[in-house]
């Protein structure tokens, strides 16, 4: 069992690991060395090589014998169920704007895309809706299943999402500048800020 386990820890990492490389400017450098002029279809090429290798990693987790953690009683099943479509619900919300561009079917489309920074909607709020999504969907499962398999798989999407993060917001100041600088002092990264209203007592 442990065996299994530990395979599906480094399919996770492996994934991780290379959707970081592969993104890199240096590695897409190299690529579009080797493409030329088909290199426009390299994003797409990407998003289509991690989807099926997500499809992959999840029916092998789908597979295993679950060792369960520690029990769930109706309640917090009902809750987790609720966070968990509610970080489903963010993660589509925050996707919308980006999908074309981060999927790269912006190349299937006549019109001319605008490669422009949003701040409007969720983003006003937080900075990075759709890890935030992510993660409360990610954590919601595992109280939802309680199972070994899930709180591994967390924990590396947590820690490749914190990481991520680190490294996407050093290219969005090198990209946007002062604008992201200013946009990071505002708004907060994955929780929205509560702002507490105080009564003066005289």
């Amino acid at each position: 069992m442990l065996e299994l386990y530990t395979y599906l820890a480094a399919g996770w990492l492996a994934f991780c690991l290379l959707h970081s490389i592969m993104a890199t400017l240096w590695f897409k450098a190299i690529i579009k060395n080797l493409l030329g002029k088909y290199f426009k279809y390299y994003r797409l090429l990407y998003s289509l090589f991690f989807f099926i290798f997500l499809v992959l990693l999840l029916k092998y987790q789908f597979q295993l014998s679950e060792l369960l953690l520690f029990p769930v009683n109706n309640t917090i099943k009902l809750l987790t169920t609720f966070t968990l479509i509610a970080g489903l619900i963010i993660m589509i919300s925050a996707s919308k704007k980006y999908f074309l561009q981060v999927t790269g079917m912006k190349i299937l489309r006549k019109n001319e895309f605008k490669d422009e920074f949003i701040y409007s909607g969720m983003n006003s709020v937080i900075r990075h809706p759709l890890y935030a999504g992510t993660l409360l969907s990610a954590w919601s499962l595992v109280l939802f299943s309680a199972d070994a398999s899930s709180l591994i798989v967390c924990i590396i999407i947590t820690l490749y999402v914190m990481i991520g993060i680190k490294f996407e917001e050093k290219k969005l100041l090198i990209k946007y500048g002062e604008t992201y600088k200013k946009y990071v002092s505002k708004v907060p990264m994955l929780v929205p800020a509560v702002k507490l209203r105080t009564k003066s007592v005289h």
